[in-house]
């Protein structure tokens, strides 16, 4: 099944330096608290392709953004949301240039580095990335060939 699983795991892009360091996890922190909650996916593209095809493969699928975590869970229970951790990452955002860092620190693909793009609303969130090796997206698409996924979530309502 491959879900675009790699495209919740987030880092935390922290700069070298005593003094900034404390001062770039603040912003860093801040600006990922937007992310906060529960998000459930409505497509994941990966090399032009959807991932999650039908409403049934994509409820089966959580993303938890909670303090810098990013954690990504396939579910066994959709109503009672239990399931399995599949990975989870650091998470960083850019708020000012509209990108994202993230580090997979367990699970799936542990110690991958992917960069992105997104856009976050009240209810829906874009994102779109590959691997840190390769060109951050500058654009919501995923072309065949590109070894880039887009996904978008909506909010889990309480």
């Amino acid at each position: 099944m491959r879900t675009g699983i790699a495209l919740m795991v987030v880092a935390l892009g922290v700069s070298a330096g005593c003094g900034q360091e404390v001062a770039v996890k603040n912003v860093a922190a801040k600006a990922a608290d937007a992310f906060t909650g529960i998000w459930i996916p409505q497509s994941s593209i990966y090399d032009g392709k959807e991932q999650l095809p039908n409403k049934a493969s994509r409820e089966m699928m959580r993303l938890s953004i909670e303090n810098g975590e990013y954690k990504l869970y396939y579910l066994t229970d959709p109503v009672n949301l239990l399931g399995r951790r599949l990975a989870v990452a650091d998470f960083s955002v850019d708020e000012k240039a509209g990108t994202f860092e993230l580090t997979i620190k367990d699970g799936i693909k542990k110690g991958t580095k992917l960069h992105g793009i997104y856009e976050l609303g009240k209810t829906a969130m874009k994102i779109c990335y590959a691997p840190a090796e390769k060109p951050r997206p500058t654009k919501f698409e995923s072309p065949a060939g590109g070894e880039t996924f887009c996904d978008t979530y909506e909010r889990h309502k309480k």
